[in-house]
This record gives C-alpha cells, sequence and structure tokens, in this order.
C-alpha cells in the first residue's frame, strides 16, 4: 500500500538501528535484536508528561526468558530514540 510521499509501506526494509540517545549511545542494535522473536505484553503510550513525543512504551518478555523488560522510546521530529530500557515488576 502506498502512503505519504510514495512509500510502499508493506515493503521497507527495517533497519536494526536507531539514533544515538544518552541511554543507547550505540544506536540501539543490542536492545533491538532482543525484542525480536519476544512476547510483547503490552504496547502504547502514557499520560505522564515527560517524555519527548508523547512515547511508544512496550513491555516484553524475551525469547527464552521468564523477565518482563520495559523499552520507552520518544519521539520528535529529529526522529526516534531509546529513552528507556530495562526489567519491571511482573
Amino acid at each position: 500500500m502506498k502512503g505519504d510521499y510514495g512509500l510502499d509501506y508493506e515493503g521497507l526494509k527495517i533497519i536494526g538501528s536507531l539514533p544515538l540517545s544518552r541511554f543507547a549511545p550505540e544506536g540501539g542494535e543490542n536492545l533491538l535484536a532482543t525484542m525480536v522473536g519476544a512476547t510483547i505484553v503490552g504496547i502504547g503510550s502514557t499520560e505522564e508528561e515527560g517524555i519527548e513525543g508523547g512515547g511508544l512504551i512496550i513491555d516484553y518478555r524475551p525469547r527464552n526468558s521468564t523477565e518482563l523488560r520495559r523499552a520507552v522510546f520518544a519521539f520528535s521530529e529529529a526522529g526516534m530514540w531509546i529513552e528507556w530500557e530495562g526489567p519491571i515488576p511482573a
């Protein structure tokens, strides 16, 4: 399906990298690789202020793990980055 700017959303190549951030100066490749194949247990945003662009929050369980983790992504006109990532209580 063609979207804005003539992009073919179905055919987009996924690049396992994000812009650099203070939390993930390497660009987030390790986090993104960990999330591939994970079980997503929650996805959404928050009403709390303080996350640029409103944020995207993904709670997940990595493959072959019982630990729950959370990844918080922030957005601006400059791009998207990892705001925070870590374990959360079950």
